[in-house]
């Protein structure tokens, strides 16, 4: 860009609403003085929201104006106003977005637009994954996207969302089952519960008696930690696993 080249700026949320605690995208847009797109605009630019989490967030645009890698998450309820600066050339805007209550309503509201349409029906799998709209809302999911299984680290940094998963832990003491699930913070508001299983052949069940350890955080949602017991209280060799999701 030649110095001092007039540049403006335009952004919108996706969807009008967010919901609290969860990833949005931005779409945003780069044009010069006479209005023309700057398809190859890619720089670093900065959020800032007294509701965004952290304060601020760096983040870049790709060739279509969309953040890349980096996750924009609200953490204030209503109607909020999130700043868009680019340092370099000083251009500037900014979006609103109206954040909800982590509710199945709102849930679908968000994603589906309205509160009737069999899209956003608790038995629907619009996306074709593993999880249909009732396991997307209490594993934190997106139901128009395909996530997998959830991915973090040794840090306890969540990498990426996803559904339940069983991980080999391997440390000074031996090696350890573990069934990881991500679960909203307020899934006791919500009426949620988790209840980790195992059985030696199917036929009959036996709930985990330790309870889950909270091993990371982002945003309303947090990733908790199960052990999975060699044994069934039969006792036979635990053999399989589930998690019993219930909501009201």
């Amino acid at each position: 860009f030649i110095s001092g080249e007039i540049i403006n700026l335009s952004a919108a949320a996706t969807r009008p609403t967010a919901l609290l605690g969860h990833p949005i995208s931005v779409n945003l847009a780069a044009t010069d003085g006479g209005g023309q797109a700057l398809l190859t605009f890619n720089r670093s630019l900065t959020l800032t929201s007294s509701a965004l989490a952290g304060g601020t967030l760096a983040s870049a645009t790709l060739e279509n104006g969309v953040l890349n890698d980096q996750a924009v998450i609200l953490t204030v309820l209503g109607n909020q106003t999130v700043a868009v600066s680019d340092p370099e050339s000083g251009a500037s805007t900014d979006f609103s977005v109206n954040v909800l209550e982590y509710t199945y309503d709102n849930f679908r509201l968000h994603y589906f637009g309205d509160l009737t349409s069999p899209e956003g029906e608790r038995s629907a799998n619009n996306d074709g994954d593993d999880f249909d709209n009732f396991n997307e809302f209490v594993f934190g999911l997106d139901p128009s996207g395909n996530e997998g299984r959830v991915e973090y680290d040794m840090n306890g940094e969540l990498l990426k969302r996803g559904g339940p998963d069983v991980v080999l832990q391997v440390d000074s003491d031996g090696v350890d089952l573990r069934v990881t699930f991500l679960r909203p913070k307020n899934y006791q508001a919500l009426g949620i519960e988790y209840t980790p299983q195992l059985s030696s052949s199917m036929a009959s069940w036996y709930g985990v008696t330790e309870p889950p350890v909270v091993i990371a955080e982002e945003g309303d949602l947090e990733l908790v930690s199960v052990p999975y017991p060699y044994f069934t209280p039969e006792p036979r060799k635990a053999r399989f696993f589930r998690l019993r999701v219930s909501i009201p």
